[in-house]
Formats: structure tokens, C-alpha cells, sequence
């Protein structure tokens, strides 16, 4: 963890010297898995993750959370850590602002709107921290969830109309099983009052199902969620369904709209959003990392089905644990999918679990198979991963390979 501008720079000077393709993930903190979504998904496209943790004053309001607001540094530290991020940025107040602010950066227009409206000078704090950030981190790409859907588009205008050599990517929103969007703010709710919560997520759903029965007309999509949302118990500041890229007002869905929505549940405010329409992208399936003809220690036809890796072998090939895999036996040619467990880490196991020891046995060759899901247009960003290992399954050597490659 670093806490001064000076050494981040200091130390991602050395890893662009290197070529590597830096992600970046701002956050104020207190993770929770969407949150951690965001660092995974820059862990599998970039060669070195920077993540910052820093609660920005300016983007607070008088009479808003603050200091209040959620922080345990070291419960971060450790899930940044699980998800791979190689450098956290932690810094004082004092260290980003040393003395009175006198520049700062505001987007126009689309911030008058939506959570802009009802919170002045939020968004000129987040366009300035932003910026500040990106000053100092000089990330190739960024990862913003989709969640604070208003936000994400201020940071793309403001990178667009600064000329920032960023690659902005919107993260989608991560929810519970029962629909609510996850928040550091969740933490502030009773168990009644998120109980009333996932009435923003069902109401949201309720405007997905109208346009799905090929409803348009926006004054009837909003009519039916508040009625969805009609409680005391939540105390609705802005529901609207405006234009996803400008923001604008719309009266008919003609091509994407945002559906947006703010509300306060008890002394805690909640927003969420759903983007309906738009063309669904297509997504193809490329190879992420390889094991190169691992030698199966075990084969336990008792155990649950799954197999164990040596956990050393399993990160030098970019493999987490429960990742889904497909096994290819060299020796008889079976090829079975299953789950990965992490063994001791160094010990060289390769153990076959349950019912697919039937097909793989001790002592035959295997190869082990990880892949991605990757849009249209996206492979440029893959470099597979092949990690080679000796009749020990002891790693003899771990090759990226670029475009073009020729993997046997």
C-alpha cells in the first residue's frame, strides 16, 4: 500500500518502463463484490492493477455522510489483495489536497440532471478527484460501475472533452440474490428497511417487463413503477427514464434509455438504475491460460467432483478457485469440464476428484484449459497465458503470448 503521490509515480514510472498495460479502479472504499467485479475485470485485461481508496470531501455535501461513511482499510487491503490488485493508493485528505482547492473541473449539462439535481457540487468533486487520479496514476484503462450510471458518463464526457489517453469501461451493476444493488450504504439499513429496498430493484423490473411486452410510451412505464414503489416506508426523490447516452427527457423509447431512480429508505439514500433497449452484444470465447501437459498425481473417485491444482501452478495461470475449467487427457484422449480447488501451494498435486477419475487416471498427461468471455471486438485484448511443468509438475516456464500466437 502506498499513501504519497510521489512514490505511485515513483513506482508505475518502473512498470510502464516495463510495457505494461495499467487498469485502474477508484473507489472510496469498504468493498463489496461490485466493487471487487471491477478489479477482476481489470486483473483479466491488464498486466498491473492499481486500486485507490480515498473518501473525496468535495464530492460530499454539508449535510451528507462523509464522515459517516464506511472504512476499514485493512478488510480492503486483504480482498484487493485476494483479487490479485498489485498496488493499492490509500492517501490522506491532506496528500490530495495540500492546500485550498482553486481549480476545478465541472461537466456541464448532463450534471444538472438526475443525482446532480438534488446534490450541488457533487459532480465537480467527482470530475476533480477524477481527474486528479488520472494525473497521477496515468492508467491506460479504468473501470467505473455502472450503478452510478450518472457518474460513468460524467468521467466518459470529461475524458473525451480533455483529451485524457484513457480507455473508460462500465462495469455492470452487481446485486444480491434478491435483486438489490449492492452499496457501502447498504451497510447503514435495518433488516426492515432493506426489506423495503428491494422495492427499487422490483420496481426497476417491472419498467424491464413492460418493454419486454413491447411497451414504449414513458408516462406509462413510470405510472406503473411508482405504483410498484407506493409505500411510506420509501420516500421516492426522482424516478425518470431519459436518453442513456444524453441524458435528455424522453416520452417514447426509441432506442436505449436509462431508467433511473433515487430514493431515501429510512435516513439512507438509495439509487439504482436499468438501461432498457439497445442491441444485446455478442460475445465469443477465447483461451485465457493453459497448464501444458500436467502429470494427474491422484485420481479420487470418492471425493466430490472437481479437480485440485497446486495453488502455485493455479495463479502463475491466472486460475481462481471454483474457476470452471475443461481437462483434456493426452493419454486417452477424454476431455471432461469441472471446477478448480487450490492444493498446496509447491507440492505439484494434480488430483482428478469424483466421478470424472473414471476417465482420467494417476499418471496420465493432461492439459488444463481456462477461457474468457470477450464482446465482439474485444480479442485484441487477450494474451493467453501457458504455463509449462516437468514430469513433477514443477513450473518450468510461464509464456504470455500476443497476437498471432501458436500454442501446441
Amino acid at each position: 500500500m502506498v499513501r504519497s503521490i510521489s512514490e505511485v509515480r515513483k513506482k508505475l514510472n518502473l512498470v510502464r518502463s516495463e510495457k505494461k498495460r495499467i487498469g485502474f479502479v477508484p473507489t472510496m472504499g469498504y468493498f463489496h463484490e461490485g466493487h471487487l467485479a471491477l478489479m477482476r475485470k481489470a486483473k483479466s485485461e491488464c498486466d498491473f492493477v492499481v486500486v485507490s481508496i480515498f473518501v473525496n470531501p468535495t464530492q460530499f455535501g454539508p449535510k451528507e455522510d462523509y464522515h459517516r461513511y464506511p472504512r476499514d482499510l485493512k478488510r480492503d487491503s486483504k480482498l484487493a489483495e485476494d483479487c490479485g490488485v498489485d498496488l493499492i493508493f490509500a492517501p490522506s485528505v491532506e496528500e490530495m489536497y495540500p492546500e485550498e482547492q482553486l481549480t476545478w473541473v465541472e461537466v456541464n449539462e448532463i450534471t444538472d440532471v438526475l443525482c446532480g439535481k438534488f446534490r450541488p457540487g457533487h459532480f465537480r468533486g467527482v470530475a476533480t478527484v477524477v481527474a486528479k487520479l488520472f494525473n497521477i496514476v496515468q492508467p491506460d484503462v479504468a473501470y467505473f460501475g455502472e450503478k452510478d450510471y450518472q457518474q460513468l458518463q460524467v468521467v466518459k464526457k470529461m475524458v473525451k472533452d480533455l483529451n485524457f489517453p484513457v480507455e473508460i469501461v462500465g462495469v455492470p451493476t452487481v446485486r444480491e440474490k434478491d435483486g438489490l444493488a449492492l452499496s457501502s450504504r447498504n451497510t447503514y439499513l435495518s433488516d426492515e428497511e432493506r426489506r423495503n429496498a428491494l422495492l427499487l430493484s422490483k420496481s426497476l423490473k417491472k419498467a424491464q417487463e413492460l418493454y419486454e411486452k413491447g411497451e414504449r410510451k414513458v408516462s406509462t412505464i413510470r405510472e406503473k413503477m411508482l405504483e410498484a414503489l407506493n409505500t411510506p416506508q420509501v420516500k421516492l426523490q426522482y424516478l425518470e427514464i431519459r436518453d442513456a447516452r444524453s441524458l435528455k427527457p424522453l416520452e417514447k423509447i426509441e432506442e436505449e434509455a436509462l431508467v433511473a431512480l433515487a430514493a431515501y429508505v429510512g435516513e439512507t439514500r438509495l439509487i439504482d438504475n436499468v438501461v432498457l433497449g439497445g442491441e444485446k452484444p455478442m460475445y465469443r470465447i477465447f483461451l485465457k491460460s493453459k497448464i501444458h501437459r500436467a502429470t494427474v498425481t491422484e485420481a479420487k473417485i470418492d471425493y466430490m467432483g472437481s479437480i485440485t491444482i497446486d495453488e502455485e501452478i493455479l495463479q502463475s495461470a491466472n486460475i481462481k478457485p471454483y474457476e470452471k475449467v475443461q481437462v483434456v487427457d493426452v493419454t486417452n484422449g477424454a476431455r471432461l469440464e469441472t471446477y478448480v480447488l487450490p492444493g498446496e501451494k509447491g507440492s505439484g498435486e494434480i488430483c482428478i476428484n469424483g466421478a470424472a477419475a473414471r476417465l482420467v487416471h494417476k499418471g496420465d498427461e493432461i492439459i488444463v484449459l481456462s477461457y474468457v468471455f470477450l464482446e465482439e471486438g474485444e480479442s485484441e485484448k487477450i494474451s493467453p497465458l501457458v504455463v509449462y511443468v516437468d514430469a513433477q509438475n514443477k513450473i518450468v516456464e510461464v509464456k504470455e503470448y500476443k497476437k498471432h500466437f501458436d500454442i501446441c
